[in-house]
């Protein structure tokens, strides 16, 4: 199971590379990043959670059905279309992925934080 979450985090990285830039990798981003996914995975919904005192942080996040092979795309593909969201990720060189699967729900939460 944690090599599966690991490995769809290695994907995302390389997909956010590919189809917008180079990021570095940040492991406490990530880990923050998976904290907020945890949340978003015990309350059922999709919401942002950072610090307001940290203007330099960007975040996007979202949910997909794992069963659907085409939730991350079309996850990716709603960020990259999305101007503020594009802008958000645009902006920012280092990323971490967090990541955590709802079994009941067969959601995948999924936060992505910038620095």
């Amino acid at each position: 199971f944690f090599d599966w979450l690991n490995n769809l985090s290695t994907e995302i990285y390389k997909i956010f590379e590919k189809e917008f830039h180079h990021f570095d990798y940040n492991l406490q981003i990530a880990s923050d990043a998976t904290k907020n996914s945890v949340f978003m995975m015990k309350v059922c919904r999709v919401n942002h959670f950072y610090p307001i005192l940290m203007p330099t942080l960007g975040e996007v996040v979202s949910s997909f059905k794992v069963n659907e092979k085409e939730g991350l795309t079309k996850m990716i593909s709603l960020w990259k279309n999305s101007p503020p969201h594009r802008e958000i990720i645009n902006n920012h060189s280092v990323m971490g992925v967090g990541l955590a699967y709802d079994p009941r729900l067969n959601l995948m939460y999924t936060t992505i934080r910038f620095m």
